[in-house]
């Protein structure tokens, strides 16, 4: 299993380089500031965790029970939910109060490591079921993205189960950041064959979500 997560691993750090040269110019978000900011911090979390979880398989490091672990891990589901709030739900706005998402970071410095681990997969959990109620919105335009579906269904599955895992810890926290490593990979390995299959899928997405919008105005 070790050998399949550092595999994992290395896949994710050079495709998240590859992502932010190829997906996240600012040419291409431009009036999207906050969206391109939050997909680039999103990336180099998920590297970072990655490289931590390499380093502790690899040489035994220490560096997972440290507060930047921590900090990096608290910051992956805010940062998604930043930049895929906006693709999903027609009409965002972002307010200064939805700044609160990163509130828990808070945490890592003033609760012991134990506690502060657990929360972070708790909210994890929580950001899942958002994104699970966001796209089952989009489900009468299931017909569009049939393929993307199923694939991030697997992802949500993967997700699920590790938050379950990382909560009651049944086995070894060696084969748990193994696991851990390994789904994270999966995930971005998914990421790379939606993208490959639809290159243009998060103004598809928009698109959709704008359309939905308008309807549930219209039938309001």
């Amino acid at each position: 299993m070790q050998n399949v997560a550092i595999l994992l691993i290395g896949f994710s750090v050079f495709y998240a380089l590859v992502l932010l040269l190829s997906h996240f110019r600012e040419d291409d978000y431009q009036g999207k500031r906050v969206i391109h900011f939050m997909g680039v911090l999103l990336l180099l979390s998920l590297s970072g965790l990655q490289l931590a979880h390499f380093y502790y398989l690899q040489y035994h490091s220490p560096i997972i029970f440290s507060r930047w672990y921590l900090l990096l891990l608290f910051l992956v589901a805010p940062c998604f939910y930043f930049y895929t709030r906006p693709l999903l739900k027609a009409q965002f706005r972002l307010k200064p109060l939805q700044w609160l998402h990163f509130l828990p970071l808070v945490s890592v410095f003033m609760l012991p490591y134990k506690y502060v681990f657990t929360l972070a997969f708790m909210l994890g959990s929580i950001y899942l079921l958002w994104l699970l109620s966001a796209i089952y919105a989009l489900r009468k335009h299931r017909d569009k993205f049939k393929a993307e579906i199923i694939l991030l269904s697997f992802v949500f599955v993967v997700a699920i189960v590790v938050s379950v895992l990382a909560l009651t810890m049944p086995f070894s926290e060696e084969l748990f950041y193994a696991l851990y490593a390994s789904a994270i990979g999966l995930a971005l390995l998914i990421v790379a064959l939606i993208l490959g299959h639809t290159p243009k899928i998060s103004e598809h997405v928009s698109e959709v979500a704008r359309e939905t919008y308008a309807v549930s105005t219209l039938t309001a």
